[in-house]
């Protein structure tokens, strides 16, 4: 199957032309791999007594990781913009290859801290002991105040539903947008772009993102405890931060007062009640 923007986007890679290509999810599966690798080593921390005045710290190691991983995504994200013009005036056509793979590891790293908080921890008993502060912070929530099955069934479908919407809508985004301006070639050749014309705009400035936020959101449904409450905010964070102080403000800088109106009449991350019905076309591919 043909994703559409790819082969624009090999163009401005010439270092991946022919089988070269195939370096490209070989370097995606060993950014996941290192990635996941380090949040559950952090994981694994909780079991270390670490005691300061008096108390066992031991349970903010999965958040010291989560916050390690999202800093270093943000940061290789923001090198696409920071190194743009020197770049570009010092290497022209070949300066979107030097940042690159930069930017798309940062990027996988925004992806598997969304897709991470889906992972119910609490299946894993090694990380249970009652003796640990972490084992607050892994169960539900609904253990000490609502342990019924009714509600965790319907937390847990509601979840899962929530997930494969914000697994749709990137997946959309991907197939709509194409491969090209998903991952920013036209940030470095923008007068080869084109005008994105397209309904889901009117709905959510960032639909891609959204996606990712809605992913991690499952993952309080489905697990209900604190680390999954604190991921996602986390997450959410990360994600304002770069869409204001980065991404967005070099829009102001290129369209001015116009995308200023814009972005105030359309949200970024969160559909309206009464846009619905865009959304859910996009989704099915009937926009």
């Amino acid at each position: 199957m043909k994703i559409k923007g790819f082969d624009k986007f090999r163009e401005k890679l010439p270092a991946l032309r022919g089988k070269r290509i195939i370096l490209l999810p070989l370097y995606t599966i060993a950014c996941i791999i290192l990635i996941y690798f380090s949040l559950f080593m952090f994981l694994k921390l909780t079991k270390v007594n670490i005691q300061i005045l008096g108390t066992d710290w031991s349970w903010f190691f999965p958040i010291l990781g989560v916050i390690i991983i999202e800093s270093g995504g943000l940061l290789l994200v923001y090198q696409m913009w920071f190194w743009r013009d020197r770049l570009k005036a010092k290497y022209q056509q070949t300066s979107y290859q030097r940042v690159f793979f930069f930017g798309f590891a940062g990027v996988i790293c925004m992806i598997c801290l969304g897709i991470f908080n889906t992972i119910p921890l609490i299946l894993n008993k090694s990380y249970l002991d009652p003796f640990r502060p972490a084992t607050k912070f892994i169960q539900p929530l609904s253990i000490s105040w609502l342990n019924t099955w009714i509600f965790d069934f319907i937390r847990i479908i509601l979840g899962i539903v929530v997930f494969i919407l914000g697994a749709l809508t990137m997946i959309r985004s991907l197939f709509t947008f194409g491969f090209d301006y998903m991952t920013v070639v036209y940030l470095y050749f923008p007068e080869e772009s084109s005008i994105q014309n397209h309904k889901i705009y009117s709905v959510l400035r960032h639909p891609a993102y959204a996606g990712v936020i809605y992913v991690s959101f499952s993952g309080i449904l489905v697990q209900f405890s604190l680390y999954s409450i604190i991921f996602f905010i986390l997450l959410l964070i990360g994600f304002i931060i770069h869409i204001w102080k980065v991404e967005e403000k070099e829009l102001i800088e290129r369209f001015g007062e116009s995308f200023r109106d814009y972005r105030k009449q359309v949200p970024a991350l969160l559909v309206r009640p009464r846009q619905l019905g865009t959304y859910f076309k996009f989704l099915i591919g009937k926009e």
